[in-house]
């Protein structure tokens, strides 16, 4: 299945992505690896003395609106933004199966190609699916909402400690799916990924 629907179609979404990163007002870098998947794109932006951390975005967005909404990690790491593949973006438009392994695999070519043995990671949404493949054991924090239709909290949590090991979860209390973060819990991330 294409990406887009047409050559319109995705001349009019990269065209939204572009203003959208522009919204950001910072320095970026759009960079290319390759992957057995397909050539990946990535922004590298943020602070460049901090900490290297990869985030991944949501299921059929971009990492051009991940990016704003996730501007708070831009002051504290040096973010490495990555359109999942297949997804809308400038990422081959491979198709992968949300089964098996293969975006794990592929989340790890990433991080390789980069030039890293290992590296901080963040994600929401399939972004976090995506973390899921990727992790054997590694510090992780499970951040669940309450009133998520798709994912809720009670269900999460419970099996994240269980399957996940030195596991850290938290429960946003009245919060649905891909909720804007309140402050203390922000600060709660920034601090977890600072570990």
């Amino acid at each position: 299945m294409a990406t887009y629907r047409s050559d319109e179609c995705r001349t009019k979404s990269l065209a939204l992505y572009d203003k959208q990163i522009a919204k950001l007002n910072m320095q970026f870098s759009d960079i290319y690896v390759k992957t057995s998947f397909g050539r990946t794109h990535l922004i590298e932006t943020g602070n460049k003395s901090g900490k290297p951390l990869l985030v991944f975005h949501g299921g059929n967005s971009t990492t051009a609106y991940n990016l704003l909404i996730c501007r708070f990690l831009l002051d504290d790491f040096h973010v490495y933004a990555v359109d999942t593949i297949g997804h809308p973006g400038k990422s081959a438009e491979t198709d992968l199966s949300p089964r098996g392994y293969d975006y794990g695999k592929w989340a790890n070519e990433v991080i390789t190609e980069l030039g890293y043995e290992k590296m901080l990671c963040f994600g929401g949404s399939f972004g976090g699916g995506i973390l899921a493949k990727l992790m054997c054991y590694v510090p992780t924090f499970v951040i669940a909402s309450e009133k998520d239709c798709l994912f809720p909290a009670k269900w999460v949590l419970p099996r994240a400690k269980r399957i996940i090991a030195n596991c850290q979860t938290i429960e946003l209390k009245g919060c649905g799916h891909m909720h804007v973060l309140p402050e203390n819990v922000k600060k709660k991330i920034v601090d977890f990924l600072n570990l």
